[in-house]
């Protein structure tokens, strides 16, 4: 099993590859990862990666994508990735929650007790989720929701990606692929391509352009 795993639901886009060591055990092969994602596109650095695990992309046999909240371009990049990458080898994917991975990061980190992660939703808006960490595997106690910027949720501890912008004293938290492709190997179920989409919680709407008028 070689996993490939995509993050780019936030400005630090990152790529991982997990495969078994030969004691049977999941190892991390690889971690590419940019700051500025207008200076490096997603395929430099799944390249990267791949490269750095001595890997040819064939030779990729399952992949998870960080499906967001987050940025709506990065996050439908990888999925279009992720979607071409299926059609050509026949592959599994994973889609997981952002929020999740940053849970997991944090939990890694030893941040313990209750943590409240938020994301940028833009429109002076943040995505929240309420998570404790004392459990085995991080446990929703709010599940993800919309709140406007100022009240932030009371809580033991905030982070996210750039929290500390919306809130004094917050973790700033990326979420990782490293571990992206570490939850998605607990989950072991597999998503089907067409039904990756980005975690999205507001109502779409548009109105209709009228009908062009015919000159004659």
């Amino acid at each position: 099993m070689n996993l490939l795993a995509l993050e780019f639901s936030s400005s630090h886009r990152s790529v991982a590859v997990l495969g078994y060591e030969k004691d049977g055990r999941t190892a991390v092969l690889s971690f590419k990862s940019d700051a500025d994602f207008r200076k490096v596109s997603g395929m430099v650095l799944i390249d990267g990666a791949l490269k750095e695990a001595k890997l040819r992309p064939e030779e990729v046999t399952k992949m998870a994508v960080g499906l967001g909240p987050g940025s709506y371009t990065g996050i439908r990049s990888a999925i279009a990735i992720a979607q071409g990458w299926q059609l050509a080898r026949g592959i599994d994917l994973v889609g997981l929650s952002s929020i999740e991975v940053i849970a997991a990061g944090a939990k890694k980190q030893k941040i313990n007790g209750e943590v409240t992660i938020i994301v940028d939703a833009q429109r002076k808006e943040l995505y929240a989720a309420t998570y404790n960490l004392d459990s085995e595997r991080p446990a929703v106690m709010e599940s993800l929701r919309l709140i406007p910027v100022c009240p932030v949720p009371a809580a033991k501890r905030i982070v996210g990606p750039d929290a500390g912008k919306f809130v004094p004293g917050a973790t700033d938290l990326f979420p990782r692929a490293d571990i992206l492709g570490e939850v998605a190997l607990s989950v072991g179920v597999a998503t089907p391509g067409e039904r990756l989409e980005p975690i999205y919680l507001r109502e779409s709407s548009f109105v209709k352009a009228p009908v062009g008028r015919i000159v004659p």
